[in-house]
């Protein structure tokens, strides 16, 4: 394997991908230390610089990419140690504010829980978080 280095910042833990602008090109997101970096493919190996997001927690250890809200626009759930933030996506590889909430953990992970069609988000320490938002049509 060969490969080439994009700075994203420092004490970087996790990373995770998805397609953030819509454009079918595939972008990645690097979560640690108090920073989230985003990154937009070209879609030949190479990325934009990083754009970067307060978790909105003190120290980001996992993030994982879903559209929480249903609005067909990915978003970024982040774990960070003393709480979760999520940030919603813009649907051009921009992301609002992070929204905080009172749990978080060392990593966080998505799934369809209870089959309602909505993800779901489980963080270590066995919270689970069952998506019950309303969805956009």
């Amino acid at each position: 394997m060969s490969g080439s280095g994009f700075p994203v910042g420092r004490l970087e833990d996790a990373v995770a991908t998805g397609d953030f602008n819509d454009d079918g090109k595939i972008d990645v997101v690097a979560a640690g230390g108090g920073n989230l970096s985003v990154l937009l493919g070209h879609g030949d190996g190479t990325f934009q610089a990083a754009q970067s997001y307060s978790p909105g927690g003190v120290r980001a250890n996992s993030v994982a990419v879903a559209d929480f809200n249903g609005d067909h626009k990915l978003d970024l759930l982040v774990a960070n140690s003393n709480n979760s933030g999520l940030l919603l996506g813009n649907g051009d590889g921009t992301f609002q504010a992070a929204q905080s909430y009172n749990v978080g953990g060392p990593s966080v992970a998505v799934g369809h829980f209870n089959h309602d069609g909505r993800p779901d988000a489980a963080l270590a320490g066995t919270v689970v978080l069952l998506n019950i938002t309303h969805r956009s049509k």
